[in-house]
């Protein structure tokens, strides 16, 4: 995290936006799905969130339309928060200059910096 977050201190501002590789909405949507099921913080995160709230019971037993409304609860709001970060970047893709990029890339990359070294001092804590 340190590398990154000195890598992205650094880092110049792009001179243009990134393309994905295959632009269909289909394509976009399963590789955002599969980056999401195969991360595994996700999931425990997923899995602590609902037996913690009592979404998953502790016995194992459940119906079907519960689950079922877990389930689209979770890809209604997913697909609503991914399509308002989407949207609003779109709209203010424009009114960032490469110097605000560069304060932006400054910004995180100095949190992540600090997120690293207090990860390490904790470390060395013990």
């Amino acid at each position: 995290m340190l590398y990154l977050g000195v890598k992205a201190f650094v880092a110049p501002p792009a001179e243009r936006a990134a393309t994905a590789g295959g632009n269909s909405v289909v394509a976009m949507y399963g590789s955002a799905l599969a980056l999401t099921l195969t991360n595994p913080p996700t999931i425990f995160i997923f899995l602590g969130i609902f037996t913690g709230t009592g979404l998953i019971p502790a016995n194992a037993e459940s119906d079907a339309a519960r689950s079922l409304v877990v389930v689209l609860g979770v890809f209604l709001g997913s697909v609503t928060w991914w399509a308002f970060l989407s949207g609003m970047v779109s709209l203010l893709r424009e009114r960032f200059t490469p110097r605000m990029m560069r304060w932006v890339n400054r910004l995180s990359g100095a949190i992540l910096i600090a997120f690293a070294l207090w990860a390490l001092a904790g470390l060395f804590a013990r």
